[in-house]
C-alpha cells in the first residue's frame, strides 16, 4: 500500500475548519459546537490514516467508527443547533434522541439495515436544516445544507472525477459547508412569513 496524501491533505484542510468553526459557536452553541467537533475529529484521523502507507487495524476501525459519529450524530448536533436557535426544541430534541439512539444500536444492526438508517438520519438531519433555512431566510444556513447534500448524493467517497479523487472533493466540500453553517448560525435572519407594506405604498 501507499499513502494517500491528496486525501491526508483534503482531510487536514476539513479538520482545521471544523475546528475552528466548533471553536467560533463554542460560547452560543453546545450542540453546534459538539456537531462541528465531531466532523473535526473524525477528519483528523482520517490524516492519521492517509498519511501512513499501512495504517494498522485499529487506526481503520477507529477513523470508520469516528466518520460514522459524526455523520449520524454530527449532523443531527448541527441539526438540533439550528432548530434551537429558532426556538423548535422539540423538534431539536428529536434529532438528538434519533441520533443517539442509532449510537446505541449501531452494535446490534446487521451491515443494511444500519446503512439504511444511518443515511436517514443524516439525510433527515440535512433537509431540516435546509427547509428550516429557507424558511427563515438563512441564505447562508441554505448554502451549507445544499453543500452537504451534493457532497452525499453526488459526490461520495468512491471513484475519481476528472482524475480527482471524489473522497478529496467530498472533503473541500464538507469544508465549505461547515463555514456556511457556522455563519448562519452567528447570523440568523427573521422569519420571513410576508413583506409588511409602509405608509403610502
Amino acid at each position: 500500500m501507499v499513502a494517500q496524501i491528496s486525501t491526508a491533505v483534503s482531510d487536514a484542510v476539513l479538520a482545521l475548519v471544523s475546528l475552528h468553526t466548533a471553536q467560533a459557536v463554542f460560547e452560543t452553541s453546545l450542540p453546534a459546537f459538539t456537531g462541528f467537533l465531531l466532523v473535526g475529529v473524525a477528519a483528523s484521523a482520517g490524516v492519521l490514516r492517509f498519511r501512513s502507507p499501512s495504517p494498522g487495524r485499529f487506526l481503520l476501525n477507529t477513523h470508520e467508527f469516528l466518520s460514522w459519529t459524526a455523520t449520524v450524530l454530527g449532523i443531527s448536533c448541527l441539526a438540533a443547533a439550528y432548530h434551537r436557535v429558532y426556538l423548535n426544541v422539540i423538534t431539536a430534541n428529536i434529532h438528538l434522541a434519533l441520533a443517539l439512539a442509532m449510537c446505541l444500536l449501531r452494535g446490534s444492526l446487521e451491515e443494511r439495515p444500519l446503512s439504511i438508517c444511518t443515511e436517514a438520519v443524516s439525510s433527515g438531519a440535512i433537509v431540516s436544516i435546509l427547509i428550516l433555512s429557507a424558511f427563515y431566510n438563512n441564505p447562508y444556513a441554505i448554502i451549507g445544507s445544499v453543500a452537504y447534500a451534493l457532497a452525499g448524493l453526488l459526490i461520495g467517497v468512491k471513484g475519481h472525477i476528472y482524475s480527482v479523487l471524489r473522497v478529496d472533493v467530498f472533503h473541500y466540500i464538507l469544508a465549505v459547508a461547515n463555514v456556511s453553517l457556522m455563519i448562519g448560525l452567528m447570523r440568523p435572519q427573521s422569519l420571513v412569513y410576508y413583506r409588511p407594506t409602509t405608509m403610502g405604498s
